[in-house]
Order: C-alpha cells, then structure tokens, then sequence
C-alpha cells in the first residue's frame, strides 16, 4: 500500500466533502424560487392599427416550465418582473447546485474505488 497515492486520494475526498458542503447550503436557506426559464420577448399585441404591426415592439415577460412533456408560459406583470426574475435566478443556482452534487457524486465514488484498492490487501 503506498502511504503518497493513500494520503492523495483521502485528501482529494475530504476536499470533495468540503466543496459538498458549500453546494448544499442553498437548500438549507429559507429562500423561495420560482421554477422555471425567464424570458423576455418582443411580440405583436394584435390590435388593428397599432404601431406593432410591422414590427413586435411590445416587451412582455415570462416564466418558461416544461409540465407533462409540454412547455408553458406564464405571462408576468410589469411590476413583478424584477421580483420573479430574483426567484428564477435562485432556482437556478439550486439547479447548478445539484448537477454539480452529481458530478461529486461520481467523482467520490471513483476516488473511494481508488481508496479500496489501494488498501487492498489480497487474502494468500
């Protein structure tokens, strides 16, 4: 057993832990969210004569969320559009969070295969 490739690899795990720790701390927060996409977009608003009809110029926005394999959109109210744009942006976090704890995921159990083996002591 090489004491280096040993004290590397739990080293490599403990710094793992520590950046776990750090991804989870949004879920441990009170924080509410919003889930979904945030979009803004310039649509024609349908009325005969308005300036709009060559050219979309009325800014409306939205919150995108994909429910039974389609995707929806809620139409959000001027004066909410920077409250719900704040929630979609912790939502997101909390989604970058959890691929990042997946990737973790895989990475520690590769490290802790590597910890085995290097502690292998084959029974003869």
């Amino acid at each position: 057993m090489s004491n280096k490739k040993l004290t590397a690899k739990q080293n490599a795990l403990l710094h793992l832990q520590e950046e776990r720790k750090k991804l989870i701390e949004p879920f441990l927060e009170n924080d509410e969210l919003t889930e979904g996409s945030y979009v803004e977009v310039l649509q024609k608003c349908g009325r005969p004569g308005c300036h709009c009809e060559k050219r979309p110029t009325h800014l409306v926005s939205r919150v995108s969320k994909w429910i039974d394999g389609k995707l929806k959109h809620k139409v959000v109210r001027i004066e909410d559009r920077d409250h719900v744009r704040k929630l979609v942006e912790i939502y997101k976090k909390h989604k970058a969070a959890m691929a990042k704890l997946a990737k973790g995921a895989q990475k520690e159990k590769e490290i802790m295969i590597a910890i085995i083996k290097l502690k292998n002591r084959p029974y003869e």
